[in-house]
C-alpha cells in the first residue's frame, strides 16, 4: 500500500522569504519618493559638558569665557583677600568696600554681586572643592574664611548654568584647595598687626 505524498514545507518557506526580500527595496524606494510618508531619522545624542573639574570634564571644553588663576600667582600677588586677587587678575570684576573693611569687599562680576553683607542681591555662587560655600542664610560669601595660602587655583565660570544651583545668575566661582598628593612639603606663615588707635574725643 502506497502512502500519500506530503508537500515539503521548506520550498514554501524559501518562496516566502524570497518574496519578502524582493519587496524590501521597493518599499524603501516608495518611502523615499513619497513626500507624505515621514522619514525616520537616527536618534540624536546630546552630551552636555559640565564645567566642574571634579566631575571629570576639562574646563577647556566649557562653551564660555572661563578665567583661571593658579595658586602660584595667588601666592606671588600676596594680597589681603580673595576679592582683591579676583579684581586684579580677572576681567569684568570690580570690588568696593561699602563696609570700610578690606577683608569684606563687595565683588561684582558683569553686574552681578557677591557680598558678605546680608540682604544684598546675590547673583554669584561660590564653590570650595565642589561644595557650596555661600552661607545658608542670605547666600552671602565670607572671603576671609579661606586662607589664600591653601588655594591651588580659582576658576570663574560665566553664565547662569543650572548645575550650580540657586542664585547663579551671573556665574560661579570654583575655588580649589591644595592637597598633599599634589603639593608635598610644608610652609610656615606668621601674621602680625597692631590695634587701631581710637580717636580722642
Amino acid at each position: 500500500m502506497t502512502r500519500p505524498t506530503r508537500l515539503q514545507p521548506v520550498p514554501a518557506l524559501l518562496a516566502v522569504l524570497i518574496l519578502l526580500l524582493a519587496s524590501r527595496p521597493a518599499a524603501a524606494q516608495e518611502a523615499a519618493t513619497d513626500p507624505a510618508r515621514p522619514v525616520q531619522l537616527p536618534p540624536v545624542v546630546v552630551i552636555g559638558s559640565t564645567p566642574v573639574p571634579a566631575l571629570g570634564t576639562p574646563i577647556e571644553k566649557y562653551a564660555g569665557n572661563v578665567q583661571s588663576i593658579p595658586g602660584e600667582e595667588i601666592d606671588n600677588q600676596n594680597l589681603l583677600a580673595i576679592s582683591d586677587t579676583l579684581y586684579r587678575t580677572f576681567g569684568s570684576v570690580n570690588i568696593n568696600s561699602n563696609q570700610g573693611n578690606p577683608w569684606q569687599n563687595d565683588l561684582t562680576y558683569r553686574g552681578f554681586l557677591a557680598s558678605p553683607l546680608t540682604g544684598s542681591p546675590i547673583g554669584l555662587s561660590m564653590y570650595l572643592d565642589g561644595m557650596r560655600f555661600n552661607d545658608g542664610f542670605g547666600e552671602t560669601i565670607s572671603w576671609d574664611l579661606i586662607p589664600q595660602s591653601a588655594i591651588s587655583g580659582i576658576d570663574i565660570i560665566p553664565g547662569s548654568n543650572p548645575i550650580f544651583g540657586l542664585n547663579t545668575l551671573g556665574g560661579a566661582l570654583a575655588v580649589h584647595t591644595k592637597r598633599g598628593f599634589d603639593f608635598p612639603g610644608f610652609k610656615l606663615e606668621a601674621f602680625g598687626g597692631s590695634p587701631i588707635p581710637r580717636s580722642s574725643r
